[in-house]
C-alpha cells in the first residue's frame, strides 16, 4: 500500500504504536485497546490511525 508523504506524516511513537495495534489486531486480539494522549495531539493520532490502519474501529473520548 503507497501512502502520500504529505497527508502522513507520522512519526516517532506514533507510527510504532499504530503498527503494534495493527499488529495486534492481524494476530486477532481486536481490543479494546485504550490510548491516552494530551488533547493538543488527538486529532492528529485520529488522523495518523485512520490514514495507515484504515480497518481499526477509533473512538474518540474527551473526559475533564
Amino acid at each position: 500500500m503507497i501512502h502520500s508523504f504529505s497527508l502522513c506524516q507520522g512519526l516517532g511513537k506514533t507510527i510504532q504504536t499504530i503498527v503494534f495495534l495493527s499488529h495486534l489486531y492481524e494476530q486477532g486480539w481486536k481490543g479494546p485497546h485504550l490510548i491516552v494522549v494530551p488533547s493538543s495531539t488527538l486529532d492528529n493520532w485520529v488522523r495518523e490511525l485512520n490514514c495507515w490502519s484504515p480497518s481499526l474501529n477509533v473512538i474518540t473520548y474527551w473526559g475533564e
